[in-house]
């Protein structure tokens, strides 16, 4: 039996075939709201079961997480062949899933993934399941010339901020401060910028943690974020904004083909869009600052 649905995730449509009988879609996770009824693709995506892996003949060309720890209780690593590209995972102790193999063909936009389960009768699983989930969106949006940063993001009147910083320097609260003006949430943790023409726009991503709409706005100004006494903006350089950029995106290239092309993506978006340095206090007036700025 086959369960086949299409996801539309960052506007990149994506079919999602559980081909094996005890596979089940699960019904109550993040990527359910990302569902909707459309006969047409740009990626298949295939889960399927198999008993055993077999990395033979498959080159490791990056490693990520390396051991199992409490916050990180699984292991995964890309691999390759003259073909086709791998992302090789592990789990600790999850109570469905023990290991699995995703095939990445991006010539044909296909994407094979073969896990290897638990014992059970039937299984219900989220097709973007931590961390296999990000590790093939990363693939998928770098293929429409898009990529994904740590970062939040907000609609305020239908204009689309977006601030990114390293982890604990406000992002969330960056966006709830907006909130509090009237403006939507896009997400606050991992944002997808995909070009669309002459514009660009902002997505959210399904989360594995908690449920949230599929949400998309045009993004009008991006923001590197810092803690601060007082509040300021400033643009930056072209180089220095492409740097910014740059390191907070979420990214496992481990060649020069890749590394280029996602220098190129984001060299349009910044030279685009502009983008600026912004020290906040963790209140209200740095919405007004940039509002009356930026408008």
């Amino acid at each position: 039996m086959v369960y086949s649905t299409i996801y539309n995730i960052g506007d990149i449509r994506i079919k999602v075939n559980f081909l094996c009988p005890f596979l089940l879609p699960k019904t109550l996770c993040g990527s359910q709201l990302f569902i909707e009824s459309s006969e047409k693709h740009d990626w298949i995506f295939n889960i399927d079961c198999i008993e055993e892996i077999d990395l033979t003949n498959l080159q490791t060309v990056f490693k990520g997480a390396q051991s199992f720890e409490e916050e990180i209780p699984y292991k995964w690593k890309l691999l390759k062949n003259d073909s086709s590209k791998f992302i090789h995972f592990e789990f600790e102790k999850d109570i469905d899933i023990h290991s699995g193999l995703a095939t990445i063909n991006e010539k044909e936009k296909a994407i094979n993934l073969q896990l290897i389960t638990k014992p059970k009768e039937t299984i219900e699983i989220d097709p973007f399941f931590h961390p296999i989930g990000i590790l093939i969106l990363q693939y998928i949006v770098h293929s429409s010339k898009g990529f994904i940063m740590h970062a939040s993001a907000v609609n305020y009147n239908g204009a689309g901020f977006l601030f990114s910083a390293v982890s604990g320097t406000g992002k969330t609260t960056m966006a709830k401060l907006w909130q509090k003006k009237g403006a939507t949430i896009i997400n606050d943790d991992r944002i997808i910028v995909n070009p669309h023409g002459q514009d660009y726009y902002l997505y959210n991503t399904p989360m594995p943690y908690y449920k949230d709409v599929n949400k998309s706005v045009q993004l009008n100004k991006l923001f590197i974020i810092k803690q601060s006494p007082h509040n300021y903006i400033k643009p930056l350089s072209t180089t220095s904004g492409i740097l910014s950029v740059l390191s907070n995106c979420i990214q496992y290239h481990f060649n020069e083909l890749q590394i280029k092309e996602r220098l190129d993506y984001i060299t349009k978006t910044v030279e685009s869009i502009g983008v600026y340095e912004v020290g906040f206090k963790p209140d209200t007036e740095i919405i007004d600052l940039i509002l009356n700025k930026f408008g």
